[in-house]
């Protein structure tokens, strides 16, 4: 690490690692699944059902339906630029950060996290899982 320290050395993410990081390849998966193509066998479908939020790069769907839905950057972090949207198709939060905004957007499926509590140094805190 000392070589990418003192600049000599840079490091970039392999071209696989690129690809993964794209949100646009859930929706990819998503709508693979929701054909029940052959691509996935019948227990990658069970995964894709029990650990994937239907995915989608515009929101009709979820307007259609009426649920509440994510709007993310394609290759945002952390949070930065995401909108939430009610089930009306009306903008609830909008992150105040918006470093990704000349990137596409995927559209998930609004879902609440769990709440746990957790004990820290200084108490019993609260949060998101």
């Amino acid at each position: 690490m000392e070589l990418v320290e003192d600049g000599k050395l840079a490091i970039i993410n392999p071209p696989s690692a690129f690809l993964l990081q794209n949100k646009a390849v859930q929706a990819v998966i998503w709508g693979l699944h929701s054909e029940n193509h052959a691509f996935f066998t019948k227990e990658e479908h069970e995964w894709i059902d029990e650990y994937f939020l239907p995915t989608y790069l515009e929101p009709d769907f979820f307007i259609e339906q009426g649920l509440s839905f994510v709007k993310k950057p394609s290759f945002g972090r952390e949070g930065d630029t995401v909108e939430i949207y009610t089930s009306e198709g009306s903008l609830a939060h909008a992150d105040s950060q918006r470093s990704y905004m000349d990137f596409v957007a995927v559209y998930q499926q609004f879902i609440k996290h769990p709440t746990i509590c957790f004990k820290v140094k200084k108490g019993n805190r609260k949060g998101v899982f």
